[in-house]
């Protein structure tokens, strides 16, 4: 029952609240990530207080607006769920923090749109990596932020996908 209400959502129609609310969530997210990021590269850690509230938000306008649907969410969360469990294994080769980001972006965004996310957050970061190391400003085993990669990759999404 909760997951077939979940599923249709309330779907307000009114007035294009449906649009207000999209508009909204797109918007929490890219402050929620600019955020991160900005911590991210200040102190090499995120804050866990706003990833909950982001997801927490993201879930409830998710349920009132219908999108994505409750499977679409629900695999977006395990995707998330497997960086967590990547994380653990491998020593936080992925930090716990960005993988829990990557658990409230698959919950709020979806799975199609998490996947596209991750994907392009990983490039990124790959090749800015791979320039860094170049240019000799750090070397094979340093770690850099991966927030920033995040935010870049919802921006791609926000470009590419409705």
């Amino acid at each position: 029952m909760v997951i077939e209400y979940l599923h249709v959502g309330i779907n307000l129609k009114v007035n294009g609240m449906n649009e207000i609310l999209i508009y909204a969530r797109q918007i929490i997210i890219l402050l929620f990530l600019a955020y991160e990021a900005f911590e991210d590269i200040r102190t090499g850690t995120v804050n866990t207080g706003a990833i909950a509230l982001c997801g927490a938000a993201g879930l409830i306008i998710n349920i009132i607006t219908g999108e994505p649907g409750t499977y679409s969410m629900l695999t977006g969360t395990i995707l998330g769920g497997l960086m967590v469990l990547i994380s653990f294994l491998s020593r936080e080769a992925v930090g716990m923090g960005d993988a829990l980001i990557m658990v409230s972006l698959g919950l709020t965004l979806g799975y199609e749109k998490a996947v596209i996310l991750t994907l392009a957050a990983f490039i990124m970061a790959a090749l800015c990596s791979v320039c860094l190391m170049v240019k000799g400003y750090r070397k094979k085993k340093e770690s850099i932020p991966f927030a920033p990669f995040l935010m870049g990759g919802y921006l791609l999404v926000l470009g590419v996908c409705r």
